[in-house]
């Protein structure tokens, strides 16, 4: 008995790692007008992982704009650090201006830098690894603030909106990880073996 409890925990732990690669999606819905700043907020436990892979879409409605005296700021902090900022000519004419971190990919699909389309536009952002606090909350803040100076307090919905949608993955565990596993498995195994011999 003792022995199939012993297996049966091993495997849970088995189900536990290969549970870890669980994407957890997000999605603020549409953010509200660019009128002040905005801020959309959640945590995220990753349990005993201590990084994850972050992807997210940002959608700018109508004419979000880039480097221009109308800019709308956008910045997206982990536990109060901040890990991207940057201004996005989505519709609003500018030019898109931001620098890509080391382990991030970000892609531009709007009317195109200076362009004022009033179609709005989307950025895709892939972090390939974020670091995180393991087996705590973690705090994800996306943030936008019409920081132009001709904005005048910002614009309204009818003119500038947005939202962020997305998913976290943790990180594939370490290969020690696994290497501990087969380990205990191993063991398991020869245990298993020696009490047939001795049964004999």
């Amino acid at each position: 008995m003792k022995f199939k409890n012993n297996a049966l925990a091993v495997m849970a732990a088995a189900a536990m790692i290969a549970g870890s690669a669980q994407a957890n999606p997000f999605d603020s819905g549409i953010a509200g007008a660019i009128s002040s700043l905005n801020i959309y907020s959640f945590n995220y436990n990753p349990g005993a992982s201590s990084s994850a892979q972050v992807n997210f879409v940002l959608e700018g409605f109508k004419t979000v704009d880039g480097n221009n005296s109308y800019e709308d700021q956008f910045s997206f902090t982990v536990n109060g650090t901040q890990v991207f900022l940057g201004t996005f000519n989505l519709g609003g004419g500018g030019n898109s201006v931001y620098s890509t971190p080391v382990g991030a990919s970000i892609v531009v699909a709007g009317p195109g830098d200076g362009v004022i389309g009033g179609a709005g536009g989307t950025v895709t952002f892939s972090f390939s690894s974020l670091a995180l606090n393991s087996n705590t909350n973690n705090t994800f803040n996306f943030v936008y603030n019409p920081v132009g100076s001709s904005n005048a307090g910002g614009q309204g919905t009818g003119d500038e909106s947005w939202k962020v949608s997305g998913s976290i993955t943790n990180a594939v565990p370490e290969p020690e990880t696994y290497t501990m596993l087969l380990a205990g498995l191993g063991i398991m195994g020869a245990v298993a073996r020696s009490r047939k011999v001795a049964a004999k």
